[in-house]
């Protein structure tokens, strides 16, 4: 999945780690990989409720910083308009 993510292609990396996921709703790689390909698609609320969900069960390093990224992009965005 995450090769995906380096190659860019965003949503096949969404659409791959949701797959993976009804496979193995407890794959730490795919959660990870569709919050961060969520935060690249620009789909905020979404990556905001996908790393909660992480946070709320590991502590996740990735997931934090996934998250602190989607709030400094949405801060960007809300102060640009």
């Amino acid at each position: 999945h995450r090769t995906l993510l380096e190659l860019g292609q965003f949503q096949k990396a969404l659409e791959s780690s949701t797959n993976a996921l009804r496979a193995n709703p407890e794959d730490r790689e795919a959660i990870n990989t569709k919050a961060r390909a969520l935060l690249e698609l620009k789909r905020w609320e979404e990556v905001i409720a996908q790393t909660n969900g992480i946070l709320n069960t590991w502590d996740d390093s990735y997931a934090r910083s996934t998250r602190a990224k989607c709030v400094l992009m949405v801060s960007q965005n809300v102060h640009s308009l």
